[in-house]
Order: C-alpha cells, then sequence, then structure tokens
C-alpha cells in the first residue's frame, strides 16, 4: 500500500510533508512567529537574512493568519530590514521573474507600504503599497505598473500576490488578477535596503497600520501567472 511521508510543520502539528518545487528560489519568507511583543524576527529560508526589528515593530499574537502570531505595525515608523547575508543581491531581480506575496490586514490608513527598497537610483527601486484609495500597487522606480481593483481597507485577512513571468507582471489579490503589465524594468545592483512593513523612500508617513503574516519573496519565478486558489495553510519550508 501507498506510505504517506508525514513530518512536524513548523506552524504545529503533524501532516504530511509538502514541498515548495521552487524553495531553491526562496529569499525571504516570514511567519511572523514569537512571543507577543517580542521584537525578534526570523528569515525561514535559506538565505537566513538577519532581520531587524526598526521602531515598535513587533511581533503579535491578537491576529495571525496561520500559526499563533504575525507581524504588526502602528503606523506611524515601524519596519523590518532585511540584512545580511545578500541583503542586496537577492533582491536585485534584473529584468526576471520573481514573486513578492503575502497576508495583510489593514486596520486603518492608505498610502502605506507593504515592502518597499525605494532609496538609490530608479533601477534599484521598486516598492507595494497602498494607495489613496485603499489599492494595493506597485512601483518600479517613479513608475506605477500595477494596481488592484479591491478595496484593501476590509478588516480582513487578504492574500496580496506580484509576479513577474515572462515580461508580463500581474498583480493578484485572493487569487484573482486585478491588473497586468508589459514589464522589463531593470531592477540591478545596488546597496539599497529592502523594509518589510514600511517603504524605505518615506519611513516616517509608508508604516503599515495592520499586520503581516507568511511574507515571502521567490527570485527567479514567477509563481502565478492566472487566477488560483489562495493558499490555505502555511507555506513550505523547504
Amino acid at each position: 500500500m501507498p506510505v504517506t511521508i508525514i513530518s512536524r510543520n513548523k506552524r504545529g502539528g503533524i501532516f504530511p510533508a509538502v514541498k515548495d518545487p521552487y524553495w531553491a528560489n526562496v529569499v525571504l519568507l516570514s511567519g511572523f512567529e514569537g512571543a507577543d511583543g517580542s521584537t525578534t524576527f526570523t528569515d525561514e529560508s535559506a538565505s537566513a537574512h538577519a532581520l531587524t526589528a526598526l521602531a515598535q515593530a513587533q511581533i503579535d499574537t491578537a491576529k495571525f493568519k496561520f500559526g499563533a502570531s504575525s507581524y504588526l505595525g502602528d503606523g506611524a515608523d515601524d519596519a523590518i530590514t532585511v540584512g545580511n547575508p545578500n541583503r542586496f543581491t537577492d533582491f536585485d531581480f534584473g529584468t526576471g521573474d520573481f514573486t513578492i506575496e503575502f497576508f495583510c490586514w489593514i486596520a486603518s490608513g492608505a498610502q502605506k507600504g507593504f515592502c518597499g527598497r525605494s532609496s538609490g537610483a530608479a533601477t534599484q527601486r521598486f516598492a507595494s503599497f497602498l494607495d489613496a484609495s485603499g489599492f494595493v500597487t506597485f512601483y518600479f522606480g517613479a513608475t506605477l505598473r500595477s494596481q488592484g481593483t479591491s478595496n484593501l481597507l476590509s478588516s480582513s485577512w487578504r492574500h496580496v500576490a506580484h509576479s513577474r513571468a515572462a515580461g508580463t507582471l500581474k498583480l493578484f489579490v485572493d487569487g484573482v488578477q486585478e491588473d497586468s503589465d508589459a514589464s522589463t524594468d531593470d531592477v540591478t545592483a545596488g546597496n539599497v535596503d529592502l523594509y518589510v512593513g514600511n517603504d524605505s523612500a518615506l519611513p516616517s508617513t509608508r508604516a503599515l497600520n495592520g499586520w503581516l503574516d507568511e511574507f515571502r519573496v521567490t527570485k527567479g519565478i514567477g509563481r502565478y501567472t492566472a487566477n488560483f486558489t489562495p493558499p490555505t495553510a502555511a507555506f513550505p519550508r523547504s
């Protein structure tokens, strides 16, 4: 009879082992697990970046999509900065494929950053943040490349994915494509830090007021090219 391999999932419990076929391309992954109020964050990808909390950024057990906690930002100047190893090169996508995705719960406020690498030359910058209407946007440099149609100021968990594959950048909210744009924007090498929960261009005004869970960056792979079912469990850790 067939044998099912099981393993202990990092989010608790024993489940059939699920492997990510693109695990080698995952350069950042955090489920923001830990004690309530902790300022210690862990990158669970093979890159194992050092993650540093700024201002009041912390782990919160009041809300979470999976596991028992999530990232909480207060909307002032909170953020996580992504450090070594490979703090810059892991997020130099060139003109290639990539996927940035996460679950978010917005407490209030617009024009707030989900993530941003927005200082330095235009060819080093990209950012994902809410616009003034509460729609998610994605910028390369100063150029708006995608804009959602769903208002995320909904006090509920939403899945957001920015996926570029074969020169086409697509935006998905809860698995539904909301925008698509031809994109050959070149994110080249540069000494520019990635911020999570904020946008490094305007960190004092674009800090997220809300929660993030299961934040993942995949370099070299556009995971989503058509509508899909959002994840129903934490991402694989291998």
